[in-house]
Order: C-alpha cells, then structure tokens, then sequence
C-alpha cells in the first residue's frame, strides 16, 4: 500500500481559552479524604495533524510529544515514524519496510521511555531510537513471544503473555496473565493476574467471550500497575513487582454488554472487508454467530495509560476490545478519565471530547486521534488545564 501523505494544519494557541482557565473542582472525595480535583480540556488544539488517503483507523500505532514541542507518530501503513516540529510542519521520516536495523515488519506497538523510543514489529523485533529519531540498536524478539506492555525508564520492559493452563474442556474458566519483566534475554516473573474467561473447546483450541473483562496494566517509570477489569481495584508496584499501592475506583458501574454491541462485532466483517463480495461476507457472518459467545458485562474500566507526569489515568470500558478490526475505533461520546498518583490517591477527573482517542498524557497536555469529517485520522494535542 501506498505510503500515507500527510497534510498539516497547526494551530498554536497564544493565549488559553477562558473556560480553560476555570479548573473546577468536582464534589466526589478522592482516596484518603482528598477532593478530587475537575481538570479541563480545551477543544481547540495547540497543534493538529492530519492524514491523507487513509483507509481505516489502524495506522496510528502511537506518538508522543518530542521535548521541543514537536510529536513523533508511528504509522503502521507508512510503516515508519514521523517527525513533525512545533509548527507543525513535517521534518523528516525515519524507518521502513526491511528486515535492517532500524527497519519495521508492520509496526505492533510504540512505546516511549526517557529519551528514548521503542518500535515492536509484527515479527516481535524492537528498534530502538533516540527520541531525536537516531538509530540505536536492534533486538530479538522475546524468548516466550509474550507481548509488550511497556518500559521502565531504565529500559527494562514488562511483557505479558496469557496462560490457560488448567482450562477444562467445555468449561467456562477464569485465564491468567504472566507478567514479566526482561533485560535483554533474562525475564523474571512478577507475577499472575486474572484475565480474560475462556474455555478448552474439544478439538483442543482455547476460546474467549468477546467483550470479556480482561488485566490491564500500565508501566510508569519505575513502577507498574495492574488490575483486572472486572473489578473496582486497581494495584500499583515498584519495579521488583512488590506492592507500592491500592486504588479502589469510586462511582465506577459495570458496563452490560448490549445487543447493539454484540452486532456491532458482527458489522466489522463487513466494514473491514470493503468490496469482497457480499455473499462471502455473508457466509462469514453465518461462520461467526455460530461459534462466537459474548460476555454479559465489560467490566468497569477500560485503557490504563501511564501519564508523562507519572500518574495513571484510568479510562472508561469500551467496546472495541474483543473486536480485531475495531481496536482504533472513535469513541461515539465524551469520555470520562479518573487520574490517580502512584500513591493511590485519587488526584482528579477529566472529560475528554468525543471520537476522541486517548494515546498520551502530559503535565499540561492530552494527545491523541480522532477524524474529519471524511473519516480521516487527525492527530490533535489538546491543553490541559489543572487547579
């Protein structure tokens, strides 16, 4: 596939909105008494970029604001990261196609530590860049194959993996999560966390409910945090994986899943497969309905994301888990986001707009994608205001 184009439009704000300014404070009390604060999100955007001859939303990988005030974007069909500076403008690209260093096989995962940046492939090879864009290393794919979760500041990566053993055939049960944290070909376990409900089907192969809670985690500089969806705790630990907190979530309801959601696993065959011909499709469908089961809830949150500033932002449960063409998908509504320190403090809530997906969180900023009015992917960074 060709290689997107992108076209810019930057729009850096002089002066902050009024509305902005007025960070309020909400009434719910935070962990230990605290008041949790109300922290605002302007909807005019401190820089936007947009992508041309996109044709879903699977190209965004991830970005991250560079110490300029410029933002790095990985794009899995360009395959390659993009550089962009204060302005706006487009500075350079730095990978390609290849099996070479500093080459991707597809773009799996983007993760930023330090100065540092890190690219997993489709094949499970990283490449490692300054945050300049300058080549560092390759590695090897994990020993395991288990997937990236995240870096610690000292370049240490947490990975997880899931493991069925001891599912029944035929019987619903509760899969675990290994955790583990690797330098270079050495992994040390953290520990195993409750996931995904699945079963041992008679021919032997593991099957999942779609939509089913799951472990989230989240790697912050030198510590991590985990929890299991299907529960309103959260847990925090230092890198040596012993405890450092707990976060009980508050005012959090268990999200059913609803027919419309279950229809709408089913609409991704087809809106992923554009110009196939429909009988096909059909035939697809029929396929799916008969071996697929869904969960009753999502549980009672969704996306962990490490912030820049070191908190953890917690976000609402959504239902493009579960769903292997939709795992870039726009929220429909506003989102609501509860922050929490690494104490376990609740620090404040914020509303993000709506088809507006959440990738990065700063001090005084939020990045991510959402889409024109051609369905496009833009890239937006957004002030964040806080008192």
């Amino acid at each position: 596939m060709k290689a997107s184009t992108f076209v810019v439009i930057a729009s850096l704000i002089l002066q902050p909105l009024m509305h902005a300014a007025r960070s309020q404070s909400a009434v719910a009390p935070g962990n230990r008494g605290r008041t949790v604060q109300r922290w605002i999100v302007d909807t005019a955007p401190t820089l936007e970029v947009r992508m041309k001859d996109t044709l879903n939303f699977s190209l965004i990988v991830g970005l991250s604001l560079l110490p300029d005030g410029g933002i790095v974007i990985a794009s899995d069909i360009a395959n390659n990261l993009q550089y962009f500076n204060r302005n706006g403008t487009y500075v350079r690209s730095v990978g390609r196609m290849g099996r070479g260093p500093g080459e991707f096989q597809g773009i799996g995962s983007f993760h930023r530590f330090g100065d540092s940046l890190a690219v997993v492939d489709l094949q499970g090879v990283f490449q490692f860049f300054a945050v300049t864009g300058k080549y560092i290393r390759t590695a090897p794919p994990l020993i395991n194959k288990s997937r990236t979760l995240g870096f610690f500041a000292d370049g240490r990566l947490i990975a997880g993996s899931l493991d069925y053993t001891g599912l029944e055939t035929g019987k619903w049960r509760q899969a675990t999560e290994l955790l583990q944290v690797w330098r270079g070909s050495d992994a040390r376990t953290l520990g195993r966390f409750p996931s995904v409900l699945a079963y041992r089907g008679k021919e032997g192969s593991v099957k999942g409910n779609v939509y089913s809670p799951r472990n989230r985690v989240a790697v912050l500089a030198n510590h991590f945090c985990a929890g299991f969806a299907g529960s309103t705790s959260i847990k925090c630990y230092d890198a040596g994986g012993r405890d450092r907190a707990s976060i009980r979530l508050r005012g959090r309801a268990d999200v059913a899943v609803t027919k419309a959601d279950e229809e709408a696993y089913f609409q991704d065959i087809y809106d992923a497969n554009v110009g196939e011909p429909k009988a096909k499709l059909d035939a697809q469908e029929r396929a799916a309905r008969a071996r697929v089961t869904f969960a009753t809830s999502m549980g009672y949150f969704g996306d962990l994301i490490a912030s820049r500033d070191n908190s953890l932002w917690v976000g609402p449960p959504s239902n493009k888990d579960g769903r292997p063409f939709a795992q870039n998908a726009l929220p429909d509504k506003p989102t609501q986001w509860d922050i929490y320190d690494l104490s376990g403090n609740a620090l404040a809530v914020v509303e993000l707009p709506a088809r507006f997906r959440l990738m990065e969180a700063g001090e005084n900023y939020v990045a991510g994608v959402t889409a024109d009015h051609d369905g496009l992917e833009v890239v937006r960074v957004l002030r964040l205001t806080k008192k």
